[in-house]
């Protein structure tokens, strides 16, 4: 069981605490948190968070192939959740987005990163 997060904050559960989640749910929300924060920021969890925000820096023709890699090199202490697909995206200038479709039992969830 943990808390329930949406947009980045614990959702309350208007009883003076927080909504939980528990199961497969709980699995893709840490699934999130594993692709969303960049991996090598917490200097205590050195193996938490993703590279897809080094996307920028490999070659178009191969950033396809290294975004999956990077979403399941992410999400491998996770077992029980998969990588169903990755797709690329540049709506603005410059900009690059990483869509990662997940799924944990029979929940899926889709996941947007911009690096």
């Amino acid at each position: 069981m943990e808390f329930a997060l949406k947009n980045g904050d614990y959702r309350p559960d208007g009883l003076g605490s927080f909504e939980t989640v528990t199961g497969p749910e709980a699995l893709l929300q840490r699934a999130l948190l594993r692709l969303a924060a960049r991996r090598g920021c917490l200097p205590w969890l050195p193996e938490l968070g993703s590279r897809l925000h080094t996307l920028s820096a490999v070659r178009p023709a191969e950033r396809e192939g290294a975004a999956l890699a990077y979403a399941a090199e992410a999400l491998a202490p996770e077992p029980e959740v998969r990588v169903d697909g990755v797709s690329l995206s540049q709506p603005e200038e410059g900009r690059l987005r990483v869509t990662v479709t997940l799924r944990a039992g029979t929940r899926q969830a889709v996941v947007e990163v911009s690096p």
